[in-house]
């Protein structure tokens, strides 16, 4: 789950519409892993769908809210909120990597 979560970060600094499936729901419960999907969406900022796909649980609440999402295409894609001292050193690096690149 952490390097899909790297990878969701970068589409999410892209600043593309999203949603996150998380499939094989059971099978993390069957291994006591207990994953937090309200939370990962109020921390992300974009929409979280727990989900079964072999059993087809959470299936049409993810084409429901992907159809809602295409329908309504001017919505405002997520915004990656670092930490302060993340945001300062990027801050930094901009101007240096402008100068430096062909």
């Amino acid at each position: 789950m952490e390097r899909n979560l790297y990878l969701t970060t970068q589409l999410m600094e892209m600043r593309l519409p999203m949603v996150i499936a998380l499939n094989m729901m059971d099978v993390a419960s069957d291994r006591g892993i207990s994953i937090n999907a309200e939370m990962l969406r109020e921390r992300l900022g974009c929409h979280v769908i727990p989900m079964n796909a072999a059993k087809e649980d959470g299936v049409q609440d993810l084409l429901h809210i992907v159809g809602a999402m295409v329908a309504n295409l001017h919505h405002t894609p997520s915004y990656v909120a670092y930490p302060a001292v993340i945001e300062d050193a990027l801050g930094e690096l901009v101007p240096y990597i402008t100068e430096n690149t062909t």
